[in-house]
Formats: structure tokens, sequence, C-alpha cells
């Protein structure tokens, strides 16, 4: 008896064939100095009122489980294409690390 694929094996073909894929979704960003395909997401707070002293630059990076040495945690400095932002919120979903991350520039 062979062993029928999963929904959790289709699921993470899913994300590596399309979500996470540079012909398709994906893009290659250095996040901490090593060179990843991830996906880079504004849409989630375009919503955010804007603070008058400071502009928050919020966004969320998904990258495929593993592709760091490490997973980020909330407060720890993060450098994205030459960007410093700081990590607020982090989960792992499905085998994507989802890192929320914000840039905190003086006007």
């Amino acid at each position: 008896m062979t062993d029928s694929p999963t929904f959790r094996d289709f699921l993470f073909n899913d994300i590596q064939q399309a979500f996470l894929n540079l012909k398709e979704f994906a893009d290659l960003h250095v996040i901490n100095g090593h060179r990843v395909p991830a996906l880079i997401d504004t849409s989630r707070f375009d919503d955010l009122p804007d603070v008058q002293a400071l502009h928050n630059e919020p966004l969320t990076i998904y990258v495929a489980q593993g592709a760091l040495k490490r997973l980020p945690r909330p407060n720890d400095p993060l450098d994205l294409d030459g960007y410093h932002y700081k990590v607020f919120a982090v989960s792992i979903e499905q085998g994507v690390w989802r890192i929320d991350v914000e840039s905190v520039v003086n006007l």
C-alpha cells in the first residue's frame, strides 16, 4: 500500500511552486544578509492612520520556513534590502514564516 499525498503535502508544494516561486509571486530579497525568495506585503497596513512626528512603514515579509538561519523574534532588528526595521510580530503558517516589521523614520 502506498501513502497518498496529504493536504499538507499539496499545501507545501503550492507554497514552493507558486506562493514563493520567483516566477509567480516572490522576489529575491536580502534579509539579514541572506538572499532568499520572499513576498513583501504592505496592503495589510493601508488603513493605519499617519502620525505627524513619526512615520511608521509597517510591512509583512513571507519566507519559507528555514530560509533564514533563525526565526527573528519581536523587537529584533531586521535588515531588508539595506533598510532597517524592527520586528513586532512573528508567526509560522503552514511552512511559511510571517514576519511583521516596522520602520520608524523621523520626518
